[in-house]
């Protein structure tokens, strides 16, 4: 329906033309006979006019709510992005910063002032290395991104304890 009220807009003139021409025979012609005929045609093509004049009006104050709100789906849609982009570089550093940790010489030789290890990371790698390679990382990536997609208010707010529940999933 918007749409047909639109495409009107350009038929604007068409209507214009034909009311001035209504207009203007009512104005010139003579009182008594036809002159009601006139009256009602040239009352006709106002109405048409102005129905004309409300639908562009209509139309343009449409396209700008849809202008509007265009822009703010965008910028709701870019924040929430910066959200997603930032907490996922702290994933990545969080990432990194672990797998630096279980390569240093502390972790991998046991020594600890805090605790006595049972078994050290150096006498898991070569087990540890193996069930790594096993991984599909390219098909759990996408998994993991999907669920944290669909788990939007876990993250958008930021909140580091529900992120960490949401990653642990």
């Amino acid at each position: 329906m918007i749409a047909e009220n639109c495409s009107d807009k350009s038929n604007k003139n068409n209507y214009y033309g034909k009311y001035e021409k209504a207009r203007d025979n009512f104005r010139d012609g003579k009182k008594g006979f036809g002159a009601k005929k006139r009256f009602e045609e040239y009352e006709f093509r106002l109405r048409e006019l102005n129905k004309i004049k409300l639908q562009i009006y209509e139309c343009e104050k449409i396209a700008e709510l849809l202008e509007n709100f265009r822009k703010q789906y965008s910028e709701s849609e870019a924040n929430r992005y910066r959200v997603l982009a930032r907490i996922t570089g702290r994933l990545m550093e969080t990432f990194r910063d672990n797998k630096a940790t279980l390569a240093s010489e502390d972790i991998m030789t046991g020594k600890s002032v805090f605790a006595k290890s049972l078994m050290t990371i150096g006498e898991l790698k070569e087990s540890l290395d193996a069930e790594v390679k096993k991984l599909d990382i390219p098909n759990m990536l996408k998994v993991f991104m999907e669920m944290f997609l669909e788990e939007e208010p876990q993250w958008v707010g930021e909140d580091e304890k529900k992120i960490s529940q949401l990653v642990t999933k």
